[in-house]
């Protein structure tokens, strides 16, 4: 589904200055959106309205749709660590969950606007009632989609959720993330260290995760349902190491078993063919593909000084 179904249309986008915000502005902009951005301190940046954030309260969030005149929402802040320790709990729920629910309370009391959320392949899925999530941020945002699907079931609100794999791609600022960090390693030929390297992932490229979204706000068959932004293509950490360093020859081989595997870590196949049956949307990025344009992406930000 093409991203101009949102030509000219209000759009407020929570998280605007992550990872996929940021490329999700890139892109709306290139088709003339009118969006709200918001970040959680003062910024200012061409191409959008930018306001801080505030979703503490349903006032507060309810304060900055109408603002925004908001005909489409794209909630993409959050507290994003996987990390596992007891002290992520509480701002894990706040931003996760409390944060979401706010917008979904504003959102509704807005006729016509909706409501997307990104949330995570890291859930358990509905086919995996009963397993545990596998942390704080897993946890809450599992909550978040129940919720989701309340406000639609109840109230009519029309949410969709989007459960994203494992993106990567450019604009990625937070350099510790895997590909990121794999990327500048094999570009400044340092030695990268990892864990077994076992995992393994479903990997979307950015722009796959952009036409995903908009597919999902476009949807009248997203409205209250799940639908998984991924690939289907299943690969290691290991195996992406692997093609970054043929990408990049000069790279020095990464250590395997420096760092020690996450627990709960779980195999996440997803749902795509369902995904398509909701919203007509597929991803068309093969992983070597996207992480041939991740790698010249870092490369050019490394010649520029921006990494």
């Amino acid at each position: 589904m093409s991203l101009d179904g949102l030509a000219g249309k209000n759009v407020l986008i929570t998280g605007a200055r992550g990872f996929i915000g940021t490329n999700l502005r890139h892109a709306l902009n290139a088709v003339g959106a009118k969006i709200t951005a918001t970040s959680r301190a003062p910024h200012a940046e061409p191409g959008a309205t930018w306001r801080v954030a505030d979703l503490s309260t349903p006032e507060a969030a309810g304060r900055l749709v109408d603002e925004a005149r908001a005909d489409v929402i794209f909630h993409l802040s959050g507290y994003v660590t996987t990390a596992r320790p007891v002290e992520n709990v509480i701002p894990a729920t706040q931003a996760n969950l409390l944060d979401g629910l706010n917008l979904m309370i504003a959102a509704n009391a807005r006729p016509g606007c909706r409501l997307v959320l990104a949330n995570s392949l890291e859930e358990p899925s509905d086919e995996e009632a009963g397993a545990p999530p596998s942390s704080p941020y897993a946890a809450a945002k599992y909550a978040s989609t129940s919720y989701a699907r309340m406000f639609h079931a109840l109230y009519g609100t029309p949410i969709a959720i989007a459960r994203i794999a494992m993106g990567y791609g450019p604009r990625q600022s937070d350099l510790k993330k895997l590909v990121p960090y794999l990327c500048l390693s094999a570009l400044r030929g340092e030695e990268a260290a990892l864990s077994s390297g076992a995992r393994t992932c479903d990997w979307v490229f950015a722009d796959d995760i952009i036409s995903g979204l908009v597919a999902c706000a476009l949807s009248d068959g997203a409205m209250g349902q799940v639908v998984d932004i991924a690939t289907n293509e299943m690969a290691s950490v290991r195996q992406v190491a692997e093609i970054i360093a043929e990408l990049v020859p000069s790279a020095p081989a990464a250590r395997f078993g420096a760092l020690q595997d996450r627990s709960l870590e779980r195999l996440r196949p997803a749902d795509v063919d369902q995904a398509y049956q909701r919203t007509g949307w597929r991803a068309s990025t093969h992983l070597r593909e996207g992480l041939a344009a991740t790698v010249d992406y870092y490369r050019r930000a490394i010649a520029e000084g921006l990494a």
